[in-house]
């Protein structure tokens, strides 16, 4: 991935939830004035939250991708030979 797609990705996000951004980013400013320590262990646990929960998205969507051209390609039928091959009378 890009960094310019992961700067708008985060861009979008804060226009689209700011609110909840200022107060997150409130909150950070006073974990890290209070305890410095805590604040980057803080930091460094939401930025491995991020990535896993990034880890599953991607893969989820490539499930349900390949999920969705198996149903697609089972509700087509039989082509080429095979359609040739079975008769469309046929119980077989």
């Amino acid at each position: 991935m890009d960094i310019t797609q992961i700067m708008n990705y985060a861009v979008n996000y804060y226009h689209a939830n700011q609110p909840y951004v200022i107060v997150v980013a409130v909150l950070l400013v006073f974990i890290f004035y209070r305890s410095p320590k805590l604040g980057f262990g803080v930091l460094l646990v939401a930025v491995i939250l991020a990535g896993v929960f990034y880890f599953i998205s991607d893969l989820s969507s490539m499930g349900a991708s390949s999920r969705q051209k198996l149903m697609d390609s089972s509700m087509k039928g039989p082509t080429g030979d095979d359609a040739a091959a079975t008769p469309e009378g046929s119980d077989r």
